[in-house]
């Protein structure tokens, strides 16, 4: 009988792994690139409440729950054709993202390079669990291969996983 309840414990887990390409920002920046959205390029300071991001589990995974919002604060520099140079402080909203257990996150008071999706007047980050919109800590070298594909020069991805 102990089997027949591991069993049905194991299949009541997730049965699989989330799969997702390695972080490149790069690939982030050419997905913007092409698409029919605003968006802007910003490295810089992130601020905000930790307390709010979402935590799921295997008795959560299954309900259809919208992405968390959280307000934030984003103090750095925009890209401009010279590079980050432009002076960017703002408020803007982290989103966060959770498919089935996995969910994105963010470490407040952490350098990032972050895509920012300007929709109105509101700019949003967005953390999902595969990171590809948001890059903790950019390596000098990620932020001038960012800088090079907006000036129009080399603009290579890292090969996928």
């Amino acid at each position: 009988m102990r089997w027949l309840a591991l069993a049905l414990a194991l299949c009541a887990t997730q049965a699989s792994a989330l799969s997702c390409l390695q972080p490149d920002p790069v690939r982030a920046f050419n997905a913007a690139e092409t698409d029919e959205a605003d968006w802007i390029v910003v490295q810089g300071q992130l601020i905000f409440d930790e307390t709010q991001l979402p935590h799921r589990d295997v008795e959560t995974q299954h309900l259809d729950l919208p992405a968390t919002q959280i307000p934030a604060l984003l103090r750095g520099t925009a890209l401009t054709q010279n590079g980050f140079t432009r002076a960017f402080d703002r408020e803007i909203t982290l989103e966060v993202q959770c498919f089935a257990v996995w969910c994105g996150g963010a470490a407040s008071n952490t350098p990032y390079l972050a895509f920012l999706k300007r929709e109105k007047d509101q700019l949003t980050a967005y953390a999902d669990p595969c990171g590809g919109k948001l890059f903790p800590e950019p390596a000098r070298k990620d932020l001038n291969r960012v800088t090079a594909c907006f000036q129009g020069k080399r603009c290579v991805e890292r090969p996928g996983r």
